[in-house]
């Protein structure tokens, strides 16, 4: 079954695998890629950085929790 990389990288950090903070922290940087772009191009510039960091952490956290979530059924 395909399934999206930050997914993969979640499951490998609620079961303790080696370089699992590793796969979160790349899931997170393309994510923030992808953010970043978008909110540039849709004309943000005075606090990107910012709203992308917050946008990136705030979806890390909802994947870690449903992650967690459907390991635990």
């Amino acid at each position: 079954m395909a399934t999206l990389p930050s997914v993969v990288a979640a499951e490998k950090f609620w079961r303790g695998e080696d370089g699992a903070v590793g796969a979160i922290l790349f899931s997170m940087a393309e994510r923030a890629a992808i953010i970043g772009a978008a909110l540039y191009l849709a004309g943000e510039r005075k606090r990107l950085l910012r709203y992308t960091l917050a946008a990136t952490l705030g979806i890390e956290a909802v994947v870690l929790t449903s992650v967690k979530l459907q390991m635990a059924e």
